[in-house]
């Protein structure tokens, strides 16, 4: 009996003989010298994205920022702490977590704006 199934020899994802690329990687399976990839033994093994340790530096880096957005400078950390979450959309598997900060970032820049507002008006306002 004839195997149904190929993988793929850039990704080792499994798809029917019948296909033409990859759906994950978009790889041409259909040229020739390819090898011989039908049997689960021969298949390479996916490779897990590696979380980087860049990006729990930026996560620690962007979620201090906008704390302290809420304190001091709050334009400027605000903006730090969105530019990491940014960064950090560009690591797989992280980018939930990065338009997450962007988004409290920018809040609390926004509320630190306020915060200042008010207590400034306060101490020196007529």
């Amino acid at each position: 009996m004839e195997d149904r199934f190929k993988f793929c020899p850039k990704c080792g994802t499994q798809v029917a003989n019948d296909v033409a690329f990859c759906p994950k990687c978009g790889t041409n399976l259909t040229g020739e010298g390819m090898p011989d990839t039908t049997s689960q033994q021969d298949a390479p093994v996916p490779a897990k994205p590696e979380k980087s340790p860049n990006a729990a530096l930026l996560i620690t880096l962007g979620w201090i920022s906008a704390v302290i957005s809420l304190l001091f400078v709050p334009i400027l950390f605000g903006a730090a702490g969105a530019f990491c979450g940014y960064r950090l959309t560009r690591f797989p598997g992280n980018r939930t977590a990065g338009v997450v900060l962007m988004v409290f970032a920018i809040l609390f820049g926004v509320v630190g704006v306020i915060m200042g507002a008010i207590v400034g008006s306060t101490l020196y306002g007529s």
